[in-house]
């Protein structure tokens, strides 16, 4: 798995683009489940698992692409 690497330095705006289309996706379906499960939690704890799942996706899809 070493030698799957991602070039941040040749990605385009358009992939940016999806790696931010991807971030705000998750936040918005974390905040729908936790307001659907009313689960009380801090906006900001929400907005850190989306982000953190977005970019999991986004890295995972350009992982993809590449190989």
């Amino acid at each position: 798995m070493a030698e799957r690497r991602i070039d941040f330095g040749r990605l385009g705006m358009a992939e940016y683009g999806v790696g931010v289309g991807f971030a705000l996706v998750c936040i918005v379906i974390v905040s729908g489940l936790t307001e659907f499960a009313n689960v009380e939690l801090p906006g900001f704890v929400s907005v850190a698992v989306g982000a953190a799942l977005g970019v999991a996706a986004w890295f995972s899809y350009l992982l993809k692409r590449n190989s």
